[in-house]
């Protein structure tokens, strides 16, 4: 989906048609040329409404069409005469009206719109403690809730929750293997890494210890709990292909959960010590730069080959309708 500036787009398109009247009546009442002032300021709404439709692929007939007029108003080598400038703004809106006719423009409400990219949803410590990868997720689970793709969202909630688990699980020290061979965290599956917590958590609370280990242990264990609920409930669910539907408000549940439990996993991981705090944050900032440099590369990189084979890009000026 394309993000658009629609405010941008009205505002030229209604100079061009002030413009366009002008010249109409300006015929009908006798007068002969545009005068010079009034058209440096036509070519400044062309340059205007080139770049707007630009973003939204007009055909490149139509885009080169208001380029070259724009050129010759500022050089000043333009048809100056009313009826013919109103011919040529004519045909300019003539073909932004047939593009526009043949693409899809979608709107987000009010109360959807403050989920798209929110980077905030979950809280300000969630880019501090979460991975690059999982703030990315956080992204496109507001996108998809945004967007009315409830399945989607639900789908993105369980990712973010599987990087919470796998936080609760580097915690409390998990270590797994495979047939005997040690096995990362995060290609087992959730009913393992559950099931290692609760057995690293009960073995735990056998040996002696005082009331802050204690609380610490009873903080993995509710949290091992929150764990299982998601599992059970949706993450099996949506990761086994058990389609069902899922209505705003049920989405909007599953965000409140997950978004629940990452706060508190949150609230766990920032270091007390101010100082350490913000080295943390400082750290996580050139991570989040350094993912989302290699995103933007990868997507230029695609558009690029895209474009060679006349392929239209999902990544160029992103315009939401």
């Amino acid at each position: 989906m394309y993000e658009y500036p629609l405010g941008d787009l009205a505002r030229m398109w209604s100079a061009i048609l002030v413009v366009y009247r002008d010249c109409m009546a300006a015929g009908a009442m006798g007068k002969e040329k545009m005068e010079v002032p009034a058209s440096r300021a036509l070519a400044i709404c062309l340059e205007g409404l080139a770049l707007c439709c630009g973003n939204f692929h007009v055909d490149d007939s139509l885009l080169q069409q208001m380029k070259t007029l724009e050129k010759e108003l500022r050089d000043e080598s333009a048809d100056m005469r009313f009826v013919a400038m109103h011919s040529k703004l004519g045909m300019i809106i003539e073909g932004i009206q047939n593009n526009l006719e043949s693409r899809k423009f979608m709107f987000l409400p009010k109360e959807d719109a403050a989920y798209w990219n929110n980077l905030l949803l979950f809280g300000d410590d969630f880019g501090t403690v979460f991975p690059a990868e999982a703030t990315f997720e956080l992204a496109e689970m507001g996108k998809c809730f945004a967007a009315s793709r409830t399945i989607a969202c639900v789908f993105h909630c369980m990712r973010i929750a599987e990087y919470a688990l796998r936080i609760l699980a580097t915690r409390t020290g998990v270590k797994l293997t495979d047939k005997g061979k040690p096995m990362p965290i995060e290609y087992a599956t959730w009913d393992k890494v559950i099931q290692a917590m609760r057995s690293k958590i009960s073995s735990a609370r056998q040996l002696p210890h005082g009331r802050k280990k204690a609380e610490q242990l009873q903080f993995y264990s509710d949290a091992a709990d929150h764990c299982e609920y998601m599992k059970d409930i949706w993450r099996n669910e949506i990761a086994h292909a058990r389609h069902r539907f899922y209505t705003r408000d049920e989405a909007l549940g599953v965000i409140s959960r997950v978004r629940l439990f990452c706060v508190l996993i949150a609230e766990h991981e920032i270091p007390k010590n101010p100082r350490i705090h913000l080295a943390k944050i400082n750290k996580r900032v050139r991570e989040l730069q350094s993912h989302y440099g290699s995103v933007d590369e990868c997507a230029a990189q695609r558009d690029k080959s895209r474009s060679g084979s006349g392929e239209t890009s999902d990544s160029q000026k992103k315009t939401e309708g």
